[in-house]
């Protein structure tokens, strides 16, 4: 038996991720100091998300053209 306290699937994680980075790094004037390559802790303290989850929402964000990823961290694409 799997027990989860969040709705199952792309669909309903997804959404909720990437609203919630876009909000933070409205927050920091258009950045958000978190990429690819850091650590599930550092995630989760600043996102309360999975690193699982946090990769899924930033490529939707990316492939959207939302957001830039760089190096050290991913800024807002105003264009």
């Amino acid at each position: 038996m799997d027990l989860s306290l969040q709705p199952i699937g792309y669909v309903a994680v997804i959404p909720e991720a990437t609203d919630k980075i876009l909000h933070l790094m409205s927050e920091n004037e258009g950045e958000l100091l978190l990429t690819d390559k850091s650590s599930p802790e550092e995630i989760y303290a600043k996102l309360e998300m999975s690193k699982k989850n946090f990769k899924k929402a930033v490529g939707r964000l990316f492939r959207e053209k939302k957001i830039l990823i760089l190096e050290d961290r991913l800024v807002r694409n105003d264009d």
